[in-house]
């Protein structure tokens, strides 16, 4: 749910100010928000060490950021738990984690443009993933995914080039007038915002 997890996604954020500064133990606050979001959409893992690095550098220790982590990993235990259960394989969040590095790297163009034929079409017609139960499908994917990565080097930093820059960009591709200036209205001043607010945070910190 795309609405939860922008909501989580913030109460993260606004709960890691919070545990900048006072006690260390409000650090859990942002910790149990994070594993929440991470319940969410497991993505969101991917910022964690950004976000521990810059409560480390603001309370200038690390205490805070293991109480943050631990706090984390309490929320996502149980889901882990089931997941060896179920699987009897360990999986942090999802078992499509392999399948996103794929749809991400070697079939990126497909998920620029759905028209261009998919690079898991292939797959499906030279291996046995039809048949693979989805621990063995995610671990192929991602198998496969590793393979064209280091086999193209220059096609992953061109690819990872594109997606930071699209991630970051306020005008969506391929949308209409009116969701391009919708884009621009909201998500324009926000990111002009939260630029001007690091930009001011580090002219603070600096002084």
């Amino acid at each position: 749910n795309s609405t939860l997890y922008l909501a989580l996604a913030l109460a993260t954020l606004l709960a890691l100010i919070w545990a900048s500064e006072g006690s260390p133990t409000r650090a859990l606050m942002p910790g149990l928000c994070l594993g929440a979001a991470a319940l969410t959409a497991g993505t969101i893992l991917g910022a964690a060490p950004v976000l521990a690095g810059w409560l480390a550098w603001r309370r200038r220790g690390l205490l805070a950021p293991a109480l943050m982590a631990l706090a984390c990993s309490a929320v996502l235990a149980p889901w882990v738990i089931r997941n060896w259960n179920v699987h009897r394989a360990f999986g942090l969040m999802d078992t499509n984690s392999g399948g996103g590095l794929f749809l991400g790297n070697p079939d990126y163009a497909y998920w620029v443009d759905d028209s261009t034929p998919t690079a898991l079409d292939a797959v499906k017609r030279t291996t046995d993933y039809d048949r693979l139960d989805e621990v063995g499908k995610d671990r192929l994917l991602r198998r496969l995914a590793l393979d064209w990565i280091r086999a193209h080097p220059g096609g992953f930093l061109r690819v990872w080039s594109l997606k930071f820059l699209h991630a970051w960009n306020p005008v969506p591709s391929g949308k209409s007038r009116t969701m391009t200036l919708a884009g621009l209205l909201s998500y324009g001043p926000v990111l002009a915002f939260g630029l001007g607010g690091a930009w001011l945070a580090w002219r603070e910190r600096s002084a």
